[in-house]
Order: C-alpha cells, then structure tokens, then sequence
C-alpha cells in the first residue's frame, strides 16, 4: 500500500474514533492500527512489538508526527481529561477526499474497529497482552523450594 492511502486510512480512523466521542491520542490510534492489522488484515504495514503494557509501533508513532509536521493533523488539550486528541486539518480532509476508493474497500474494517474501542481505550473482548503475557509467564516458577 501507498504511503498517501495509509496516510487516507489513519486520518478516516482518525475521524471515526472522533465521531463516536473517543479521545483520540497516540494510544487509541496504536490499539486500533494494532486491530486492524491483526483482526481484520489490513496491509497497512506497521511493525508492532511489545512494549511495556501494549502493542507500539515505532514506525507508526513516526508517521504520526510527520503527519503533524505536515499539518494534515493537529493535537488539542482535552480540557476536561487528561492527555490531548489528534483533529484532523482542512489539508487532512483533503486527503481523506482524494481516495475514495481505498476508504470504501476499508471503511466497514475501520469502522468495526472504533465499535471495539470504549472511552478508556480499551479494545472489548481482545486483550491481547493478557493473553501473551499469560503465555510467557505460564511456564515459569517465580518461588521454587529448594
């Protein structure tokens, strides 16, 4: 995939998360490319490693901010929660216009993906951390008597 469809797919996530009321910092965006990639095969090409509590892809928090640097993104203070939201410029709406065609082959996955996302930025019935984590740490003894 192209880097302008990439950049075309982020910014609709982008909106949708917005539209249904969801505080859109970098964490959301993570979790639902993260989703999106993994559950509902997109080819948007992130490489994703785990990283402290979650999924992070370095590449994208990169793209991230050179979407900002190009001003197709802006972030926001949330006045009433902590941390900022990402809002998408005149120059972003711009770009989600030109591709109509990539956004309607991966509307109905980026949507299904906001559905997954609460408030608190949690994806509903996948945790995959819990479940990784569990994996690791269920073959280890921590207290062995000796």
């Amino acid at each position: 995939m192209k880097r302008m469809q990439k950049l075309a797919i982020l910014l609709f996530l982008i909106e949708e998360l917005r539209k249904q009321g969801i505080l859109c910092g970098e964490m959301y965006i993570q979790k639902a490319v993260y989703h999106l990639q993994t559950k509902k095969n997109v080819k948007l090409d992130y490489d994703f490693i785990l990283y402290k509590q979650s999924f992070v892809s370095f590449d994208l928090r990169y793209e991230l901010a050179a979407m900002r640097s190009d001003e197709l993104i802006d972030i926001q203070v949330n006045k009433i929660s902590y941390g900022y939201s990402f809002v998408i410029t005149e120059y972003g709406q711009e770009i989600i216009k030109k591709f109509p065609v990539t956004l309607s082959k991966y509307r109905d996955f980026i949507i299904d993906t906001v559905k997954f996302i609460d408030n608190k930025g949690y994806i509903k019935g996948f945790s995959l951390f819990e479940k990784e984590k569990g994996k690791r740490h269920a073959n280890k003894t921590y207290f062995k008597n000796t």
